[in-house]
């Protein structure tokens, strides 16, 4: 379990927390990184990365915490 960053309540699904914050930001997104690929992580955005590879490749940086 862990606390969602978003609500501060305890959260059993920690990647929600990373779709919720998808959602949120989801038009923005479209809107200015529109082929490239967003990581979302700590419920808001992170970073967007030009492939699917090199988005993946960034897993290493997140050691157990939950991203999407």
């Amino acid at each position: 379990m862990s606390q969602d960053p978003l609500s501060g309540q305890v959260n059993r699904e920690p990647l929600e927390v990373e779709i919720r914050a998808f959602e949120r930001i989801k038009q923005r997104l479209e809107a200015r990184h529109c082929g490239e690929w967003a990581v979302v992580s700590g419920g808001d955005f992170w970073r967007v990365f030009d492939t699917f590879h090199a988005a993946a490749a960034a897993e290493a940086e997140f050691g157990d915490a939950t991203f999407l």
